[in-house]
C-alpha cells in the first residue's frame, strides 16, 4: 500500500488511462495511417522560405530533446491537478484525431537531403531518416507535441517562473530542429502551433475535460466522488 501511495504521488492513477488513450491515437493517426495513405497523392506545401532555410545536421540534438519534452509532460504535468491534466488530454486528443484527418485526406510529402558525412550529428540524421519517411507531415506532430507541453506548463501551480520559461525556449528549439534537419517544411510547423492553440480555446471555452473522465476506473471515480461530498460539508 505504502509502495502504490508513493506511486500516486509522483504519477497519479487518473493519468495512467488517458495516457495510454493519447499514445494509441498518436499511433493510430502518426504511423498507422501510413498503412492507408501509401497510394494517395502525396502533397508537398514547401514554399520559397523552405529552400532559403539552412541544413544544420547538430540540430537533430534538439529533434530528439523533444521525446524527453513529451515524456515529461504526460508524467510531471499530470500532478498539476485533475481538471487540468484532464484539460492537457482532451487537447491532445482533439489535435490529434485532426492529425489523423489530415493525415488520411491530405497526405504530404517532402524533398529531403541526402545525408553524407560521417559525423555525430550525419548518423543521428540516417537514423532518424531510416525510421522516420518524410510523410505524414503537416501539421506537425513534433511541434504540436512540443508546444502542447509549453502550454501545459502554464497550468502548474507553485512553479518558478523560469519553468514554463525554459519549457517555452525547448518548444522553440524543437521547431527550429525540425525545419533546419530538414524533416518538416515552414508550414508544418506553423500549422502544429497553430492547431493545438485552436483545440486549447474549444477545450476550454466548453469545459471539455469532463469527457476524459470516461477512462477513470470505479475506484478513482469513488474517490472523486468522495473528495466532492466531503468538500461540500
Amino acid at each position: 500500500m505504502r509502495l502504490k501511495a508513493w506511486v500516486n504521488k509522483i504519477w497519479p492513477a487518473y493519468a495512467f488511462w488517458p495516457t495510454v488513450a493519447v499514445f494509441t491515437l498518436n499511433t493510430l493517426a502518426y504511423t498507422v495511417s501510413k498503412l492507408f495513405n501509401q497510394n494517395f497523392t502525396h502533397y508537398d506545401l514547401s514554399i520559397s522560405l523552405d529552400s532559403k532555410i539552412p541544413f544544420v545536421p547538430w540540430f537533430v540534438i534538439f529533434y530528439v530533446i523533444a521525446y524527453a519534452q513529451w515524456a515529461w509532460n504526460y508524467f510531471f504535468h499530470a500532478r498539476a491537478g485533475r481538471e487540468e491534466f484532464y484539460h492537457i488530454i482532451i487537447t491532445d486528443l482533439m489535435a490529434k484525431m485532426v492529425c489523423l484527418i489530415f493525415f488520411t485526406v491530405m497526405p504530404t510529402v517532402m524533398v529531403r537531403p541526402e545525408i553524407t558525412g560521417n559525423t555525430l550529428w550525419d548518423w543521428g540524421l540516417k537514423i532518424i531518416y531510416f525510421v522516420d519517411t518524410p510523410t505524414n507531415l503537416f501539421p506537425s506532430v513534433h511541434c504540436l507535441a512540443s508546444w502542447l507541453a509549453f502550454r501545459a506548463s502554464l497550468l502548474m501551480k507553485n512553479m518558478p517562473k523560469w519553468y514554463p520559461v525554459c519549457q517555452l525556449i525547448i518548444s522553440l528549439l524543437v521547431f527550429a530542429s525540425t525545419v533546419l534537419i530538414k524533416q518538416h517544411l515552414f508550414l508544418d510547423t506553423i500549422s502544429g502551433v497553430l492547431l493545438v492553440e485552436i483545440c486549447w480555446f474549444i477545450a476550454r471555452r466548453f469545459s471539455l475535460w469532463r469527457i476524459v473522465k470516461i477512462f477513470e476506473t470505479k475506484e478513482i471515480r469513488a474517490q472523486f466522488s468522495q473528495k466532492e461530498e466531503e468538500g461540500k460539508c
